[in-house]
């Protein structure tokens, strides 16, 4: 099976799907780790390490297109399979048919400008940090908001759409969504794990016995944080004879 870029070049649709999750994985973990103030150079991170960090943001987001594409089959369903202007053309009222169709999208550029001056002013104002969680999920929702205005901007140019395949379109579309979503879900989920981190403990091959607060599991380390140092701290899984996490739940 091929996903067709355009109406001469072919790319085969397991390779092109397997590189695009790598790609949103490395963007994930480059965010996560920037919000830490590191970098890949800092972290010996693998690939091993980027396939599954998608296990921590694809089952939210592929749930969220799921549902996506499931209102748009039962759109479609409903609308019988027309096209936009058939619709149009079709109803009592053409006009006043169009107003309501383009009404979404007019909706979207709405909540695009209200978040940005929203963000602006609580910003100017100190109602809100500009890098809190909260924020952090405004600004996500902002721009793939922002990404989905534009792209309809640019491909309503007939030119422009004659060059491409709808199914170039539509992985153009999506595959800028999902990379504005994990760029900021990396950032979310590394002050979260920050913020509120579970504590850890190690039992070395040295016999030491340590506890650190729980960052995050890669596959030969742990990243850990040691609060009497604020240090963030790599723990080698050689160097680790078995450790355990500690909950806060009262028997």
């Amino acid at each position: 099976m091929f996903f067709k870029l355009n109406n001469s070049m072919k790319i085969p649709i397991i390779s092109f799907l397997t590189s695009i999750l790598l790609v949103l994985s490395i963007v994930y973990d480059f965010s996560y780790l920037s919000a830490l103030n590191l970098s890949f150079s800092q972290v010996p991170t693998s690939i091993s390490d980027h396939i599954r960090s998608s296990l921590l943001w694809a089952p939210v987001l592929f749930l969220g297109l799921f549902v996506s594409l499931t209102f748009e089959l039962v759109s479609m369903r409903i609308e019988k399979g027309m096209s936009e202007e058939e619709i149009i053309n079709s109803s009592p009222n053409p006009k006043i048919a169009r107003k309501i169709r383009n009404s979404p999208e007019n909706f979207l550029i709405f909540i695009v400008i209200f978040t940005a001056i929203f963000i602006f002013i609580s910003y100017i104002f100190g109602i809100i940090n500009i890098i809190n969680y909260y924020t952090l999920m405004d600004w996500k929702y902002f721009f793939m908001a922002l990404w989905i205005v534009v792209f309809e901007w640019i491909f309503t140019n007939e030119r422009i759409n004659k060059k491409f395949s709808k199914e170039f379109f539509l992985i153009f579309l999506v595959f800028g969504a999902m990379l504005i979503y994990v760029f900021f879900q990396g950032k979310i989920d590394a002050k979260k794990a920050f913020s509120k981190p579970q504590n850890v403990y190690f039992k070395l091959k040295n016999n030491e016995f340590i506890e650190k607060k729980f960052l995050r599991n890669f596959e030969n380390f742990f990243l850990v944080y040691d609060k009497s140092t604020k240090n963030i701290e790599i723990i080698l899984k050689s160097e680790i004879i078995y450790f355990g996490f500690k909950t806060n739940k009262k028997k």
